[in-house]
């Protein structure tokens, strides 16, 4: 593959090999998450409405009517969304793999789909699914962020302890040969 090209492996993690090659590398990230992002809705919808007995129809991912107005089907997308926002967190840590940097590709994925809501639905026009939408966006990017930072933290303890053990067996070598 060609994205394949742009990066290089190295201690496990992805980096770029030129600065050119970092904007087509942040795109293929935003493609990834945006695939992801209308894979989880489009398969819990699917799911949620064949056991609830309503009608399929993937224009609810895209409603921008407000969640609360008494049909339950867009009630039930308003778990989904929940949903969706706690599972592609663990693919935002995994795509992104840095912190402090979950902010922008979930609001540049929430940005790609407000735009495509206002294409395929009309312009929302409820506070109650701004509200909605942002509450989605703070659930995915507290969680990601939690996850990175755990991740890091984890990954600096390992590395500190196989330094100082490192350390000690090199001074216990050291020693041994006096």
């Amino acid at each position: 593959m060609k994205i394949l090209s742009y990066i290089q492996q190295e201690n496990g993690r992805f980096i770029l090999d030129t600065p050119e090659n970092h904007v087509h590398f942040i795109i293929w990230q935003i493609l990834c998450l945006q695939a992801v992002f209308y894979a989880i809705p489009s398969t819990t919808t699917f799911f949620i409405f064949t056991i609830a007995g309503f009608f399929r129809n993937l224009i609810y991912i895209f409603n921008t009517e407000s969640y609360f107005n008494g049909d339950i089907a867009l009630f039930c997308i308003f778990f989904t969304n929940i949903l969706n926002s706690v599972l592609i967190s663990l693919f935002i840590k995994i795509v992104v793999k840095r912190s402090k940097k979950h902010l922008d590709y979930v609001t540049s994925y929430g940005i790609i789909h407000l735009c495509l809501s206002i294409v395929v639905s009309r312009f929302p026009v409820s506070y109650l699914w701004y509200l909605s939408f942002f509450l989605f966006v703070m659930i995915t990017v507290l969680i990601s962020e939690c996850l990175c930072y755990k991740d890091n933290i984890e990954r600096n303890l390992f590395e500190q302890h196989y330094i100082v053990r490192s350390n000690y067996n090199v001074y216990f070598y050291n020693t041994q040969k006096l």
